[in-house]
């Protein structure tokens, strides 16, 4: 069962490519709910694309600059049910993709909006500015009962691929799932299953400490593109920031790699890295005071992190994919 943010087709084709690589007989099983936080998010997202660009407009028009107003085309301008139906078509046809439906198992609907109201299982309520709270939880709570529905007696053959605590919460009591952070574990888990051998290990290792350090043959993922990936860092922040990205702007050295699992087949291999990084933080906030969007960006050089890698042969050469970029 695969749950996130956002839907990437591109590193959900890798973890489907591992699958047929190594033979095995695996699903991917994605509930109803979760398909449609994808589309509530990315919409949303379009939305706040949409404002931004306007109030970019009205400056351009009021000082005579003509832009493009392409921002109101290709669907931009589709409700949130368009975005449910394009993800819907994105995953049709893909034979070991699942998407369990609530109308089949109409219990975890109900017993998932119970635990919210009731405040029990993984619900709860969250508390906003002044005495405003609203309850939460009857979506994650119909997902996980939409797996387990779907897994019967054998919940210990299924891995949830989530960063969210309140899986495991929900599976505290009796047989629980697998439970894995990110796609890149996924992955890893899938090749101990019919592991290579340490030779391909070996030359996995070589290539993409190359790679890494060079910069050449890294590949974009669905959160990383060379140049644009996201760290997860501490930074001190303000409460008029709009918004506050860090990225990692180069790959500086390369120390260990160890690679995690290599496939039987030579094509596959997961890894982690210690890397030091620059690191890119723009913040942007608005003046009410002066009416404008302020933009800063600034740099931190010589950080030390940990590159999740994933490593595919394609034509004897290695083609790396960074997944993501921490520090411990």
């Amino acid at each position: 069962m695969v749950k996130g943010r956002y839907l990437s087709i591109e590193r959900l084709e890798k973890l489907l490519d591992v699958i047929v690589d190594q033979e095995l007989d695996v699903e991917v099983w994605i509930p109803e709910p979760v398909l449609w936080e994808w589309a509530e998010h990315l919409f949303s997202t379009v939305q706040e694309a949409r404002a931004a660009y306007g109030t970019a407009l009205k400056y351009a028009r009021e000082a005579e600059i003509s832009l493009s107003r392409d921002v109101d085309q290709d669907g931009l301008d589709g409700d949130v049910e368009w975005f449910v139906e394009r993800l819907q078509k994105a995953l049709d046809g893909r034979a070991q993709v699942r998407v369990l439906r609530l109308k089949d198992h109409p219990d975890a609907a109900a017993l998932g909006l119970r635990d919210q109201v009731l405040l029990v299982g993984v619900g709860e309520r969250i508390h906003g500015a002044g005495t405003v709270s609203v309850k939460t939880g009857a979506s994650d709570s119909a997902s996980m009962r939409l797996v387990a529905a779907a897994a019967g007696a054998r919940p210990t053959d299924v891995v949830v691929v989530s960063n969210d605590s309140d899986v495991a919460k929900h599976f505290a009591a009796g047989a629980r799932p697998v439970i894995v952070p990110s796609l890149w574990d996924a992955q890893g888990s899938l090749l101990a299953l019919k592991p290579g051998s340490e030779a391909v290990a070996e030359q996995a290792e070589t290539a993409i400490r190359y790679v890494l350090t060079s910069g050449d043959g890294v590949t974009a993922g669905a959160s990383f593109q060379y140049g644009s990936a996201f760290v997860s860092l501490t930074w001190s922040s303000r409460s008029d920031y709009l918004s506050e990205e860090s990225i990692v702007s180069s790959i500086d050295a390369v120390g260990t790699v160890t690679v995690i699992e290599a496939s039987a087949t030579e094509r596959y291999a997961v890894a982690e890295a210690t890397v030091t990084v620059t690191v890119e933080t723009t913040k942007t906030w608005w003046d009410d005071k002066i009416d404008h969007l302020h933009t800063e960006i600034s740099y931190t050089s010589d950080v030390e992190a940990i590159a999740q890698v994933l490593a595919e042969r394609v034509d004897d050469e290695w083609v790396v994919s960074v997944d993501n970029i921490y520090t411990e």
